[in-house]
């Protein structure tokens, strides 16, 4: 089963330096060019990315078929071609976060997790001690995770959600 991430999973866990948690479970991670031009787009204006070509499991895979790629005006480039290399290979698992991808990648029938998708999942594998402190440390790297949301995923973990950080809320 190919495993294909779109940006900004790759960029969350690598500034929260859990990054390799995707090689630990999934081995080889595929990317579209187009995220490829995201991180480099990040790392131009001083983001702290991913170099891509130290990192020998995550593999540059170009679209095939672009009339794949979904109509969707409101999706970024990086989302169309994660969702259109998941059309390629339809027994694929996609790391998307965007919730307007995460449904236009479901209707098309592709299997879908998110960054804290892959906490849960290295949580129950044992690979990962505490969700709680990963949710924060990801919200703490500017990502946008709602109380709600982070509550749910810290419950789902098996953890206190009352234990979250104070600044975390």
């Amino acid at each position: 089963m190919a495993t294909i991430s779109n940006t900004s999973p790759l960029l969350y866990l690598h500034q929260t330096r859990r990054l390799d948690l995707l090689r630990r479970i999934y081995g080889q991670v595929s990317v579209a060019p187009a995220v490829l031009s995201e991180l480099q787009a990040g790392a131009a204006l001083g983001i702290s990315v991913p170099n891509l070509s130290d990192i020998e499991w995550l593999t540059p895979e170009q679209v095939r078929h672009p009339q794949l790629m979904p109509l969707v005006t409101d999706l970024g480039p990086g989302e169309t071609e994660t969702i259109a290399l998941g059309l390629e290979h339809p027994a694929s698992l996609l790391i998307l976060d965007d919730m307007l991808a995460r449904r236009i990648a479901r209707a098309a029938g592709q299997r879908v997790t998110g960054t804290l998708g892959v906490l849960l999942k290295v949580k129950r594998l044992g690979l990962l001690d505490n969700v709680t402190v990963a949710v924060a440390d990801l919200r703490s790297a500017g990502m946008w995770i709602g109380d709600e949301r982070a509550t749910n995923i810290i419950a789902q973990a098996g953890e206190d959600p009352q234990a979250q950080e104070p600044d975390a809320s």
